[in-house]
């Protein structure tokens, strides 16, 4: 299978950037400030929306690291956006995770959001292959964002609806 340029640079950008950090935080002796990624959980129909991460291979949620000075709200719009096309309206923060939760890389926070669909139209991106998938399918309930998913599901669901994982 033939792999695009773009898919191809942001597997590279990907790389550079863990290492940047990776060197940055052994300069500094680990005491160098986590950086902040923020996800979007987006229920429509009792499927999650996702994306085929094409650095990891597996079904991940939207988001991704803030930009130097843009709100946690703004980041997870804009990330969603990039990464989905769909325009996102966070309805309420659900978790915040380290490294130690196990639903975090080493160094980074994530913040993590329901959200809704407020426009937009559904494209993918070099970052990945939009997927709408099922909350109970195999695939996805044993990867770190479907963990994720399983306990928002547990804790709380949806706002207004009634999914549960089975």
């Amino acid at each position: 299978v033939a792999v695009s340029f773009d898919v191809r640079k942001y597997q590279f950008l990907r790389w550079l950037g863990r290492l940047t950090v990776e060197t940055a935080a052994l300069f500094t002796l680990g005491r160098m400030p986590p950086m902040v990624s923020t996800a979007a959980i987006v229920c429509r129909d009792g499927d999650i929306l996702t994306i085929r991460d094409t650095a990891q291979g597996m079904l991940v949620l939207p988001g991704g690291h803030l930009h130097w000075r843009e709100s946690v709200e703004d980041g997870l719009r804009r990330e969603v956006r990039e990464e989905t096309g769909y325009e996102i309206q966070p309805v309420r923060l659900l978790d915040v995770f380290s490294s130690s939760s196990g639903f975090s890389d080493r160094g980074i926070i994530r913040v993590i959001w329901e959200a809704r669909i407020a426009g937009g139209s559904e494209r993918s991106s070099s970052e990945g292959a939009v997927h709408w998938v099922n909350v109970n399918a195999a695939e996805w309930r044993n990867t770190r964002d479907g963990g994720i998913v399983r306990r928002w599901l547990d804790s709380s669901g949806p706002s207004g609806s009634r999914v549960t994982a089975s």
